[in-house]
């Protein structure tokens, strides 16, 4: 059995005017997953499906609290994604 273990974020996030409540909630989703993290993984802890999670995810992006580094293998498929977050927004 796995443990929970509680997931800490930042009041200066939370209280952040400029983000949307979806993108907060994300972004702790996101945090609570360790190095876990894909997108069809997001999209099955939420209601919201792929389309409201690619808005809020974008709009972490775009503030600079998330950065997706896509890797591709010799012939240039995908073959998978790094994630990084960053609590300060300063990934722009």
């Amino acid at each position: 059995m796995k443990a929970n273990f509680r997931t800490e974020i930042l009041n200066d996030l939370v209280q952040k005017s400029d983000l949307s409540l979806k993108a907060k909630g994300l972004f702790l989703v996101l945090t609570s997953l360790d190095n876990d993290i894909s997108f069809d993984k997001v999209v099955r802890l939420s209601k919201d499906g792929k389309s409201g999670t690619t808005t809020a995810l974008h709009e972490l992006e775009s503030k600079g609290f998330v950065r997706r580094i896509r890797e591709r293998g010799i012939n240039g498929q995908m073959k998978g994604q790094n994630w990084e977050l960053d609590v300060h927004g300063s990934l722009v």
